[in-house]
């Protein structure tokens, strides 16, 4: 089966490289500065209190869009030494941004998982934080106690995260993902898909002629430029219980693993 081939990388991973070459462990900031939308964060009830020198900055994303994302730009996102990813009211693409930077990333633990959260490894990509109300105050200090105390393994926890990103996440891995998805649904179809008589064809260059310019570079950016080299990567079978169990175990494990540090205080 041919696949239409594309480029490797979007461009929004440049940006995210040099920033990270520009800022270095261990001189990434350890102020406490939390930026999000405060109408929709339940983080805002719950750190308020977690750190008396934290400084809140509140997030209007209608400003940031109208004005260009001149002051939210995600490759100047990369100065501080943890990070915290914790879910809203909504779905948010910010995970993997967080990720991407080589700091080290204080994971809550989601209700919802996107399609690569499952690939990641709790103390490998990510510190695990509890995501019940009366603990995430405790699971927070905790962690940026133990990477002050531990550098270089908070360093290693944060570029592994940030490999993870931008190797794991390559635009080829992602469109592999999106062809079989669309395969394993098609085929639970009961109807045949007909094109109706007034449908007009979108071809590609249509498609990318969008207003919006960064949109459209994006869009530009995606664009197949000819048959690939190589099918689509192989779906493997579908897990038997025992396998299943024994790649989530070791997760379970490592999360339990930190809540006892957190209850006795071990750094």
């Amino acid at each position: 089966m041919e696949k239409p081939a594309h480029r490797s990388r979007l461009r929004l991973s440049k940006p995210f490289s040099r920033a990270l070459e520009v800022v270095r462990w261990p001189a990434t900031l350890s102020s406490k500065v939390f930026s999000g939308r405060t109408a929709s964060l339940m983080l805002l009830v719950v750190l308020v209190g977690t750190i008396a020198s934290t400084r809140w900055i509140g997030v209007d994303w209608n400003k940031e869009i109208a004005e260009g994302f001149n002051n939210s730009d995600l490759s100047k996102q990369c100065t501080n030494r943890y990070r915290i990813y914790i879910e809203g009211i909504a779905w948010s693409v910010s995970n993997k941004y967080i990720l991407a930077c080589d700091s080290m990333t204080l994971l809550v633990n989601p209700n919802f998982y996107e399609f690569f959260t499952r690939g990641l490894v709790p103390l490998k990509h990510y510190w695990p934080i509890s995501d019940h109300p009366d603990h995430i105050c405790k699971s927070i200090k905790f962690a940026v106690n133990w990477g002050n105390s531990h550098v270089e393994k908070a360093q290693e926890i944060g570029q592994a995260g940030s490999k993870f990103i931008m190797e794991q996440m390559s635009i080829e891995n992602i469109y592999d993902y999106m062809f079989h998805l669309l395969k394993e649904y098609g085929m639970l179809l009961r109807y045949k898909p007909t094109i109706p008589p007034r449908a007009v064809e979108l071809c590609s260059e249509k498609w990318s002629c969008v207003p919006n310019g960064l949109e459209h570079m994006y869009r530009l950016e995606s664009m197949v430029e000819g048959p690939a080299q190589r099918n689509p990567c192989a779906m493997p079978p579908p897990y038997s219980h025992h396998a299943l169990q024994a790649l989530l175990s070791p997760k379970c494990r490592i999360k339990r693993q930190v809540e006892e540090w957190e209850s006795k205080g071990n750094q």
